[in-house]
């Protein structure tokens, strides 16, 4: 972010705006079977959270993106939700120093 505190507010202001509209899009997606959108907002939000190099939210968000491995779609979508939470507070308790 080049040493940048506005540059890293706006993108953090970007990403607590737009997460919920795309974890919306992917229960949508999910309860209505349709594999396309499922995948294309999962992708999103991966890279979304690349930005801030969240491995454990990026993880998350590639497994609810390969969904069709046959792996339980809502048990995935509860952990990507469970993963941008922890991201979310930890962005909003940083301390810029």
């Amino acid at each position: 972010m080049d040493d940048s505190r506005e540059l890293f507010d706006e993108i953090v202001s970007l990403f607590l705006k737009d997460t919920p509209q795309y974890l919306q899009a992917i229960r949508l997606a999910l309860e209505q079977g349709n594999a396309e959108q499922l995948k294309h907002n999962a992708h999103a939000l991966k890279g979304m959270v690349s930005v801030f190099a969240a491995e454990r939210t990026i993880q998350a968000a590639d497994r609810v993106e390969k969904l069709g491995d046959g792996a339980n779609g809502s048990e995935l979508v509860r952990v990507l939700e469970g993963e941008l939470k922890t991201l979310r507070d930890a962005l909003v308790a940083y301390q810029w120093i």
